[in-house]
C-alpha cells in the first residue's frame, strides 16, 4: 500500500508514523509554515475542562496512550517532548466548589489523581473560592514536529487541493491533515468547521516561581527561570496568524489580575485552530471517494487526542477496523 499524507502537524505526524509502523509506504508533504496551529500550540494536556468541569472526551483511554506515544518518541530521539506537571484550576465563582464536589461523588474522576485546593492564598496566588489540582502535562509541539520531520523525511512543498482526484492514480490512500483550510477544500468543504484564531504570549514574571500550570479563564504554563507561556484567546472572526494588540492587552490584564504582577512580554504568536462544530475531530474516508481520508478538526485538543485518533484511523485503513461513530466524518454527509 502507498499513502500520501498532506500536512505534517500533529495529526499528519502521528498518521504517517502509525502508517509506517503498519508497513505502509508513506510520502508526507508539508509547506513548513512557521505559524501553524500545531507549531504555535501550547501543547496543554488537561483531563478536566470547561465550565462544567467534565473530563475530556475518552480521557481515560486517550490520556495514557498519549503519554506513552510521546515518551516513545522521546526515547527514540533523545529529545525532551513531554513535560508532566500538576495543573491547578482556580474556581472563579461561588457555585463551582459545589459543582466540583458533585462530580467527585461520581466515578467520572476515578482514573485521575485529583485533590481539592482550599480557599486562600497559595504560592502567592489568591483562590477566593478554592480550586483543585490534577495531574496534567504539556507537549513541546515545536520540538515534536522537528523530530518527526527528520524521522519521517517530510518533503517541503504544497499539494494543490484541486488536483485531489489525480492523486488516486499514484496512491492507494490520501490522508488530508492540512488544518483549518480544509474548509476550502473541494472534498471537505461540506464539513461544519469552526476555525478560531488563538494568541499566546511568552512572558517573564520577575519574582514568581511556580512549577504547576495555573488555570483561571486563562492559563499560565511554567517554562523555567520565571518564564511562562500565557494564553489563550478565541477569535472566530479574524482568521489569520497576525498577533494583535487587543489580544495582548486582554491576556496581560487577565494575568495581572490573577497573579498581582505585571508580566513582561518576550514573545507573541498567533495561529488558527482547526476546530469542529461539535468539538470532535473529523476522521475517516470521504463518502463518495473512499481512498480520500481526512484527519482534522482537533481544535485545542490536538496534543492529547492525535496519538489515539491517528492510530485508530490507521487501524481502519490497514485492518478494516470499524471507525468510532463519534468521529466518523460520514455522519455529516448530506449527499
Amino acid at each position: 500500500m502507498r499513502a500520501l499524507v498532506v500536512g505534517q502537524g500533529l495529526a499528519g505526524s502521528w498518521t504517517a508514523w502509525f502508517l509506517r509502523r503498519a508497513g505502509v509506504t508513506v510520502r508526507i508533504i508539508d509547506p513548513f509554515h512557521p505559524t501553524t496551529s500545531s507549531r504555535v500550540a501550547a501543547g496543554l494536556i488537561t483531563p478536566i475542562t470547561g465550565r462544567r468541569l467534565h473530563t475530556t472526551w475518552k480521557g481515560a483511554v486517550v490520556t495514557p496512550e498519549a503519554y506513552a506515544a510521546y515518551e516513545e518518541i522521546e526515547e527514540r530521539s533523545g529529545t525532551r517532548i513531554l513535560h508532566r506537571r500538576a495543573l491547578r484550576r482556580i474556581f472563579r465563582d461561588a457555585d463551582m466548589p459545589a459543582l466540583f464536589a458533585k462530580r467527585m461523588q461520581t466515578d467520572e474522576f476515578d482514573w485521575l489523581r485529583v485533590s481539592i485546593v482550599e480557599a486562600g492564598i497559595h504560592d502567592g496566588i489568591e483562590y477566593p473560592f478554592g480550586g483543585f489540582e490534577v495531574d496534567a502535562a504539556t507537549v513541546d509541539t515545536a520540538a515534536f514536529l522537528d523530530v518527526m520531520r527528520d524521522a519521517l523525511q517530510v518533503e517541503h512543498g504544497i499539494v494543490d487541493v484541486n488536483t485531489w482526484n489525480t492523486l488516486e492514480a499514484e496512491y492507494d490512500v490520501v490522508v488530508w491533515c492540512d488544518g483549518w483550510t480544509a474548509m476550502q477544500h473541494p472534498l471537505w468543504s461540506w464539513l461544519p468547521f469552526a476555525p478560531v484564531k488563538g494568541e499566546i504570549l511568552d512572558v517573564h514574571v520577575p519574582g514568581m516561581s511556580i512549577d504547576h500550570v495555573l488555570s483561571a479563564g486563562i492559563w499560565m504554563i511554567p517554562m523555567g527561570n520565571e518564564r511562562y507561556r500565557l494564553g489563550s484567546t478565541y477569535d472566530w472572526d479574524t482568521l489569520d496568524d497576525i498577533p494583535t494588540e487587543a489580544a495582548r492587552h486582554h491576556l496581560l490584564t487577565q494575568a495581572e489580575q490573577l497573579i498581582q504582577r505585571r508580566p513582561v512580554v518576550e514573545g507573541h504568536r498567533a495561529a488558527v485552530r482547526p476546530s469542529s462544530h461539535m468539538r470532535r475531530p473529523y476522521v475517516g474516508p470521504h463518502p463518495l471517494h473512499p481512498r480520500q481520508y481526512i484527519c482534522n478538526g482537533f481544535g485545542t485538543k490536538g496534543s492529547l487526542l492525535t496519538p489515539w485518533v491517528c492510530r485508530h484511523l490507521v487501524d481502519t485503513i490497514v485492518g478494516a477496523a470499524p471507525l468510532d461513530t463519534e468521529i466518523d466524518v460520514r455522519q455529516w454527509w448530506k449527499g
